[in-house]
């Protein structure tokens, strides 16, 4: 089921936390309605109204230098190559024909993607938080990976990715155009 939603995107611009603040809290305004339905039917979401925390993390034996951030149930982590968006709610509600959430989710993640990641890319949704990616987000962090990286990483560990939500009911990673 997935206990956590990662995404992955490319990353291919440098940016300041001034300019992630600024960013993420305009896909806050131009998504209210999306979060709104998130804080009430959601599970983690109480309480955000736009306000992100971003910090600079130094680069340690277990880490590259990146930026970390987090506004309400979602997690943003910029490293050199590629962007880590996380979120809270469980991976479940991107397929469950009847979860309340789906679109919102859906929503939110485009939204952020398409602020953060170059034109005409694409993005990847993944099962996450049962340590199937973990490898994965190790390497991310150490530097070491692109997003074809990724890609094969997330083939060799699930096969085929789903190419729309409702096939991630037997599919345990999404990739899509923004």
């Amino acid at each position: 089921m997935g206990t956590v939603i990662d995404c992955f995107i490319p990353k291919e611009k440098t940016y300041t936390i001034e300019e992630l603040n600024s960013m993420l809290r305009a896909v806050y305004f131009d998504c209210m309605l999306e979060y709104e339905s998130l804080e009430k039917l959601g599970n983690y979401s109480e309480g955000f109204h736009g306000e992100w925390s971003f910090e600079n993390v130094e680069e340690s034996s277990e880490n590259c230098t990146y930026i970390t951030g987090e506004g309400g149930s979602f997690f943003v982590d910029i490293y050199e190559h590629v962007i880590h968006i996380c979120c809270l709610e469980r991976f479940s509600n991107l397929y469950i024909e009847f979860s309340p959430i789906s679109r919102a989710l859906l929503v939110i993640f485009k939204e952020l993607c398409k602020t953060l990641a170059p034109e005409n890319t694409q993005m990847l949704l993944v099962i996450g938080g049962n340590g199937e990616t973990d490898e994965i987000l190790d390497r991310i962090a150490e530097n070491q990976v692109t997003m074809q990286d990724i890609m094969a990483g997330l083939e060799s560990l699930f096969s085929d990715p789903a190419r729309m939500p409702s096939d991630l009911i037997e599919k345990n990673w999404l990739l899509t155009s923004l």
